[in-house]
């Protein structure tokens, strides 16, 4: 059992003569008193005089020191006994009884009142009746009698309550190191290569690094080299180049490879990718994560805030081709630009902003270009931009290469099929006529003669089975001949001609491949997809006009060749056409010979069709209507839903419109952001050195940072876990739709989205927190009024921090595309990174409490802020660590928790602060250090409280 302890000097065990002389007056006057008492019997004098005695009594316990009696019996025994020590003889009497009375212990009542009466009683005569109360409880009563004319004598005390100490221990418990787990980002913008890559990471100061972890789009399998150190060798595991995922790896951590962690210093950190495939060396945006122990509790940059920020967006190395998609940001109002460039190159070099072209140079030598803030402004003012239109944005930048003749930007490869409508109106005159329509004929002949063969409109040869095979009974072609006709063409030869158009241009690309569909009453003709022109053609050649139109038909056809015979890897179109209306269901198979319930039926199942093809499949879906017969409302329909184009043609314009259909297939293709090198490149000699930056000067707007600040990085969850794989979830912006939530008591300093966008462009993005009633589109490429494969590609996209709330969902949707129009929705994997501002107070203070020993206390810590304990540390407080943790008697103890409450700052669950169930949000590890002060003898602020003496006889 605790007891309380006062310490002071040691005053000596005999009266002074002052305090002897005092007690006998006092003493002599109370005893005359009452013996006027008995001699003169009136009430009122009766009163008076033990009111007198009365005030004596209380003048005596208010003023009298212990050292004054400390040769009572009592107060030796107390002192023998560690109920009193030295420093309360210098303490009054009302002060030890008042201590005794509000002591926690039960006991220290029969303290108070055996020491009351023993002194009391020696003082006064036993002829008197008294009682000694605190508060409503008597601490000694003597000879009690009836209760006439008693005389109540009262004063306050302050700083006593019964059963709570009267003085004590207050304490402060302090942090005297404090760590955080911080995070550096080296990013990697929306394409970098071709080449091996540099990034330059910065480490402030720092005790450990804890992780170094890898999110990449990668062209091929490369080594990872830290400051020169060889750090392992990374496998591309992805498939496909459309595809908007990304690989992860873990370089190192404390339980994985840590030795690699080791490499890394303070400062500026150099990190290399050495590709292992030199045509497919490249970064599709990505970033490489440092996690590290620090006492630097301000990790974001300070120069990036406030009136007058500035910051330096840092390029790649590349030692290479030259050829860098990237953004940067301008989290404010822009004042001024300069970029300086360190590159070699033996071809013409341009670097774009924007859309304007602020460099350009054809100089074969080493370069070291500044670019001044006047020369940026006047390039920008050429093609419309100032400083403003920058402002609050992300930028997109370029810096290539000009004029190189064997640099062929890449294709991810083409999938199309051609359904044809083969109906039997498409056998009718088209009206287009031609005096001169060059023919092709031939017989199919066996060993016993030649019987009529086959004749179709002349197709670059007449040598071969160009109008299609002979039968097997008759299987050779023979007596080929051309001649011409003067008549006018049907409509399935205007539609053979546009078909064969669209294959040569098509086919004229590498790795493109062309399947066909032809369509009547049910499927006539299938080609399998392929890169065989001439197989291909001969099918085209074989088409007759017979039977009703039954368009789902062709597009189901189609949809499930191309599912089985192409992958997600390749753009997959189909393009129908019609110069009818549907007049066949699929849904069951029913022919509608004229019902008109049946024939919206089978307009709606080809309009399903289309939905599926584009919805289920990725397969963008082109529609043509082809002459004054076509039912355009439902071909319109077929495109909407099938992500493509409408195309209406005469019967004289069908070639021309398959040619650019044809064509923006080929576009859709285009993987501008690959350069491709043929033939003998040793003679191409670029590398872009990373000190190379761009630096801007603004006035920014996030506050900087006060005293007691600190900032903490979070990154949110992926979009798939809001609204899973699909690349597009809004289809009226083509965008992916996610969300995140920022914690309260926060203010966000920097926020930014990733964006994996694959051989598109990274071109839009909305934001919207719980305040707004409407969308803000804060990026949109298509401002630039420029061909997309001209502008960089952003792989961050920044959020303006006056949109991010904390306390609230924030909600985002973001988008890519190879135009405004042809958009391509959003990866998956693409997540927000944000950094907050949030003030933490590193001192407790506690109340008034009998002990200050301290103890150890096992606190649980949780690093990522998900309310998830992710470790502990024993920690040890005070100067008895054996002590038993009793936060409501020990003082630092109280003082520790306190302490705990304000470190636990993002998602405080309840009281048990660092707790497994209620982890604090700072890192603690075994270099972390908590001091603690206490003050002893510091009176407690109960009550007020009265203590009375009454007095009668």
């Amino acid at each position: 059992m605790y007891k309380k302890s006062f310490s002071r000097k040691r005053t000596g065990f005999i009266l002074s003569l002052d305090a002897i002389v005092a007690v006998m007056i006092l003493l002599t006057l109370s005893f005359f008193m009452l013996s006027l008492t008995f001699i003169f019997p009136s009430a009122e004098l009766r009163y008076h005089r033990f009111y007198y005695v009365g005030k004596d009594m209380l003048n005596v316990v208010e003023q009298m020191k212990m050292s004054s009696v400390e040769n009572f019996t009592i107060v030796q025994d107390y002192r023998n006994r560690g109920i009193l020590i030295e420093e309360d003889m210098n303490k009054t009497f009302l002060d030890i009884v008042g201590s005794f009375w509000s002591h926690p212990n039960s006991s220290y009542d029969i303290y108070a009142q055996n020491l009351t009466g023993e002194i009391l009683n020696s003082l006064f005569p036993q002829k008197i009746s008294y009682q000694v109360l605190l508060g409503n409880d008597v601490i000694y009563e003597q000879n009690v009698t009836d209760k006439n004319y008693v005389a109540r004598l009262s004063t306050i005390v302050s700083g006593y309550a019964h059963g709570k100490p009267a003085s004590g221990y207050m304490a402060r418990v302090y942090i005297t190191k404090l760590n955080k787990l911080s995070s550096e980002f080296a990013y990697f913008g929306g394409y970098i290569g071709e080449g091996n890559i540099t990034r330059i990471a910065t480490l402030p100061d720092f005790d450990d690094v804890e992780e170094v972890y890898m999110e990449l789009n990668v062209g091929s399998n490369f080594t990872l080299h830290m400051n020169g150190n060889d750090c392992g060798d990374y496998a591309r595991t992805i498939t496909g180049t459309d595809n908007m995922t990304v690989d992860r790896w873990i370089v190192c951590n404390d339980s994985y490879n840590p030795s690699r962690c080791s490499n890394l210093v303070e400062g500026n950190n150099v990190l290399t990718l050495n590709f292992t495939e030199p045509e497919n060396s490249y970064i599709g945006g990505g970033y490489i994560k440092i996690k590290y122990d620090s006492s630097e509790l301000v990790s974001i940059d300070e120069e990036s805030l406030g009136q007058n920020a500035s910051q330096r967006y840092y390029f790649p190395g590349i030692d290479g081709i030259i050829n860098l998609y990237s953004s940067f940001y301008v989290p404010g109002s822009l004042q001024s630009m300069d970029v300086y460039l360190d590159y070699t190159s033996n071809y013409t070099v341009f670097l774009t902003v924007g859309n304007a072209t602020v460099f350009e140079s054809s100089d074969p030598s080493h370069r070291h270009v500044n670019i001044t803030d006047q020369a940026i402004e006047n390039n920008l003012s050429l093609w419309g931009l100032d400083y403003s239109a920058l402002s609050n944005k992300t930028v997109p930048i370029r810096f290539g290469l000009r004029n190189i003749t064997y640099l062929l930007y890449g294709r991810i490869g083409a999938d199309t099929f051609s359904v044809t409508d083969v109906s039997g109106s498409m056998g009718w005159d088209s009206g287009v006529h031609n005096d001169s329509i060059k023919m092709c004929s031939y017989k199919c002949c066996n060993d016993w003669g030649c019987w009529s063969g086959r004749e179709c409109i002349f197709t670059d040869s007449c040598v071969d089975a160009e109008c299609g095979d002979c039968p097997s009974w008759r299987p050779n072609e023979e007596q080929h001949k051309v001649y011409y006709e003067d008549r006018n063409y049907t409509k399935l030869e205007i539609a053979q001609e546009a078909n064969k158009a669209f294959v040569n241009r098509i086919l004229n690309m590498s790795n493109t491949r062309i399947g066909l569909v032809s369509y009547a009453t049910s499927i006539e003709n299938v080609h399998d997809l392929s890169d065989n022109i001439t197989s291909i053609k001969k099918e085209i050649n074989r088409y007759e006009a017979s039977g009703w139109t039954c368009i789902c038909c062709g597009l189901v056809e189609a949809s499930e060749k191309m599912v089985i015979q192409s992958n997600t890897s390749r753009f997959r179109a189909i393009v129908v056409m019609s110069d009818g209306e549907a007049n066949v269901e699929c849904t069951p198979y029913h022919v509608c010979y004229n019902d008109p319930a049946c024939i919206t039926r089978a307009k709606q199942d080809a309009i399903d069709a289309a939905c599926e093809a584009w919805q289920d499949y990725n397969i963008t879906v082109y529609a043509v209507g082809f002459g004054s017969d076509v039912d355009e409302e439902t071909m319109q329909a077929i495109a909407d839903c099938g992500n493509g184009e409408y195309y209406f043609s005469n019967t004289s314009e069908l070639t021309a419109i398959y040619e650019d259909i044809a064509e923006e297939i080929l576009n859709a293709s285009y993987y501008a952001q690959t350069v491709r090198v043929y033939g003998n490149a040793t003679t191409l000699n670029t590398t872009l050195y990373s000190n190379s930056y761009i630096q801007f000067n603004y006035t920014s707007i996030a506050e900087e940072f006060g005293y007691g600040e600190i900032d903490l990085t979070f990154e949110s969850k992926t979009l798939r876990e809001s609204t899973g794989e699909d690349l597009i979830t809004d289809n009226v912006t083509g965008t992916k739709q996610g969300w995140y939530f920022v914690p309260n008591s926060t203010e966000v300093v920097d926020a930014k989205v990733t964006s994996y966008s694959s051989r598109f462009w990274t071109d839009r993005l909305f934001v919207k927190n719980e305040d707004m009633s409407d969308w803000a589109r804060v990026h949109w490429l298509d401002d630039y009024n420029l061909d997309y494969k001209e502008l960089g590609d952003p792989f961050i996209l920044q959020i303006p921090v006056n949109y991010v709330k904390a306390a609230q969902n924030n909600t985002l949707k973001i988008g890519t595309g190879v135009s405004a129009a042809n958009y391509t929705g959003g990866s998956p994997d693409n997540r927000v990174i944000y950094t907050v501002k949030i003030e933490v107070d590193r001192e407790g203070y506690s109340d008034v409490f009998p002990k200050a020993k301290g103890s150890t206390y096992t606190l649980w810590y949780d690093t990522d802020q998900d309310n998830v304990a992710d470790g502990s540390s024993n920690v040890q407080v005070g100067s008895t660590p054996s002590d038993i943790f009793d936060p409501l008697n020990d003082s630092i103890d109280d003082a520790f928790m306190r302490l705990l409450d304000k470190i636990n700052f993002i998602e405080d669950t309840g009281d048990d602060d660092g707790s497994e169930t209620n982890p604090i949000d700072l890192e603690i590890t075994s270099d972390i250090s908590f001091d603690s002060f206490y003050v002893s003898g510091v009176p407690s602020l109960w009550g007020p409280t009265k203590f009375e003496i009454r007095v009668w006889a």
